[in-house]
């Protein structure tokens, strides 16, 4: 964030000075991009934390102002007057300094018409006459709010270019308005965010239009005003902190911004096998429900089933590639694979990474259906970074994981780490959140991941059909309401789109990569230039980047990998980043052996597939989660070679025995003959 300061005893030359140093800042930024946003204030204290945080989220600069006379507000209407000044925002105290005519004038474009000006900060001691300069219609005033009368809820908008897939929704609201801006009847001003008094709605947040010029009025907020954040999930309540500003940076950059190539979703069922039925999953009544409800499902699978699946199920998944698909979960499952090193060395987990692969690549031969190369961790437990590395090493794309924090890391503290689907916080490896469909998924948090533009994964077990088949249907209905352009498909597929673009100030493109794989599609009638950037926390493991199979030159700075890709009109093609890792194709045994994970998986099946056929073998299954007996899972496990031995031993003794009682029978029976 830049700023400079107009202030000096000889205003004349310090704005000249100013200005110089803005445009200086401006030039010398990265890339020299340049799309920014402009702050102007008169009270010293710089841009708000909301501000700052929307910037860097959709990647444009935030340029601070800082006026303390109508002379320096004059001469900053050359800041405004740029063509990537994307939208402006001021405070009530600086708006009193501004010349309204050459303010607007400044805020004119001859292609895309006037850039949205903000103004926030707004209380109820704000002088609204100056407001009212710039239209006829304005708030009477800004109604003090107090704390008691409010019900903890922002309400969003109607459906518009600027609430998108809010309208409508009703998200935990964190932060308090001071105040709400009264309107006269019949105003033509629309309300972007509300909270209810009583019986009514109350605007804190509004758009109107004087001419072709968009106003947009904001409250000042309290912090910690409504509810306690410690309520709702983490990206809740980060962007109810920041949604006013998020709307308008997003509206006002459009296409400058950072944002997804398209829309994506996935439900993704844990642990099932190619057995029908697996418990409570009937895959052929599941289908129905998928065709009538548009969702597709991915079967996390177990590398240790690989040659045991069922024959029919094979041809109904190769039928039907756009319904159902497969991905890699864990190896053996047998908890502690992919947990801390003090239970499973770094070279254990590389093992099983790699036997895992080999399995697959097994189960492929023998079915012909697809395997995305994305790793769904045992427990969701995401393990330390080390093995991370190793997966990407090996070939995986990604993971996917409730909890985004590696096992011996840090959650950082930046307010980003919360908004974002995926994170290069750790290493260059993509872990991309994904939320239990076992528990209430709440309208508002679809809400948000879709105006966010993460990709929105579920994730559930079979359990989630105990009550019929039709477990997922009421998700994947809001999921296609909120955002109807969602594209249902697999997790490859995703994290081969898995990316963020912008256009650059010459109109060609930047991209934000996060998976090694990805596909860069030219959608227009001209030729495109692509910069790519993607994070290498561990630059040395870099082995080649390949363009469409080809060799490409790279470059390596820092922690960054950039290189350059053209398209023309309608072309497309997949750029691949090769870590060096993994094993040789053919040295690694993929034979399932060991007493411990054999008992286990079996086990499992039990559970599963025969216990859950019966009210009983239900109910027990029920007890055992519910008072977390599968807690004692990982100790009792410890002593299965203990146990099974002993097992044996008990069988053998029990042979002994009634062999020798048999003995024993047979002498008294010739006895007594």
């Amino acid at each position: 964030m830049d700023a400079m300061d107009l202030s000096g005893r000889n205003p004349r030359i310090q704005i000249f000075l100013a200005v110089a140093a803005w445009l200086s800042i401006v030039c010398a930024a990265p890339l020299c991009r340049g799309a920014r946003i402009v702050f102007i204030e008169a009270s010293g204290k710089g841009p708000n934390e909301q501000l700052a945080i929307a910037g860097q989220f959709y990647g444009i600069d935030v340029v601070a102002i800082q006026i303390h006379s109508q002379d320096e507000a004059r001469m900053s209407m050359s800041a405004l007057r740029e063509n990537d000044t994307l939208g402006i925002v001021v405070t009530p105290d600086a708006l009193e300094l501004l010349p309204k005519q050459a303010l607007l004038a400044s805020l004119r474009r001859q292609q895309t018409g006037a850039v949205p000006l903000l103004i926030t900060g707004i209380t109820a001691q704000t002088d609204l006459r100056r407001i009212a300069s710039f239209s006829r219609v304005v708030p009477a005033s800004c109604e003090t709010v107090l704390n008691e009368a409010t019900t903890g809820a922002y309400i969003v908008g109607g459906a518009s270019r600027i609430t998108k897939e809010l309208a409508n929704q009703e998200i935990p609201g964190v932060d308090l308005p001071v105040c709400t801006l009264a309107t006269d009847a019949g105003s033509d001003m629309e309300s972007l965010l509300a909270v209810r008094i009583g019986q009514a709605k109350k605007a804190f947040y509004v758009r109107y239009h004087f001419g072709t010029q968009e106003i947009f009025l904001l409250s000042a907020t309290n912090s910690g005003g409504l509810t306690k954040a410690g309520n709702y999930p983490s990206t809740v309540q980060q962007f109810s902190r920041v949604a006013p500003i998020m709307l308008f940076v997003r509206y006002a950059a459009g296409k400058r911004a950072w944002h997804s190539v398209g829309h994506y979703a996935n439900l993704t069922i844990d642990d099932a096998w190619l057995h029908e039925p697996y418990g409570y999953l009937d895959y052929h009544a599941l289908l129905r429900q998928m065709d009538a409800f548009n969702f597709h499902t991915t079967i996390a699978f177990i590398p240790w089933n690989y040659d045991r699946s069922d024959p029919e199920l094979v041809r109904l998944f190769r039928s039907r590639p756009d319904r159902f698909s497969i991905c890699i979960h864990g190896n053996n499952h047998d908890h502690l694979e992919f947990g801390g090193y003090d239970r499973t060395p770094l070279n254990a987990q590389e093992d099983n990474i790699h036997q895992a692969l080999a399995r697959m690549d097994e189960f492929n031969r023998l079915t012909e259906l697809a395997v995305d190369r994305v790793m769904i961790f045992p427990d969701e437990i995401a393990p330390p970074i080390p093995t991370l590395r190793a997966l990407e090493g090996s070939g995986f794309e990604a993971a996917a994981n409730a909890d985004l924090v590696p096992l011996g890391s840090l959650r950082p503290p930046d307010p980003l780490f919360n908004l974002k689907a995926a994170n290069a916080d750790f290493t260059s490896f993509p872990l991309i959140r994904r939320h239990s469909a076992e528990v209430e998924v709440s309208k508002a948090q679809i809400a948000i991941d879709a105006f966010l533009e993460n990709p929105l994964l579920f994730y559930a077990h079979h359990g989630i059909f105990s009550n019929g088949i039709q477990g997922f249907n009421s998700i994947a209905a809001t999921v296609n309401r909120t955002q109807p352009d969602v594209h249902w498909t697999n997790l490859g597929s995703i994290v081969k789109h898995f990316y963020k673009e912008r256009v650059r100030g010459d109109g060609n493109y930047d991209i934000l990569a996060y998976s090694s794989n990805f596909i860069l599609e030219n959608k227009t009638n001209r030729h495109l230039v692509y910069y790519v950037e993607k994070p290498a926390h561990a630059m040395s493991s870099v082995q080649s980047v390949e363009v469409n199979g080809r060799p490409r030159p790279y470059e390596l700075s820092g922690d960054t990998l950039r290189l350059t890709v053209q398209l023309d009109p309608g072309e497309s093609t997949e750029v691949g980043i090769r870590y060096r890792g993994g094993a040789a194709p053919g040295t690694v045994d993929i034979s399932k052996k060991g007493l411990k994970i054999m008992l286990l998986r079996r086990v499992s099946d039990f559970r599963d597939i025969t216990m859950s056929r019966s009210q009983l073998g239900r109910a027990v299954t029920s007890i055992y989660y519910h008072r977390h007996l599968d807690d004692m899972e990982l100790t009792l496990e410890r002593y299965l070679p203990v146990l099974g031995v002993l097992f044996a031993l008990l069988v053998i003794a029990g042979c002994l025995l009634a062999n020798k009682s048999g003995k024993a029978n047979f002498a008294r029976h010739q006895a007594r003959s």
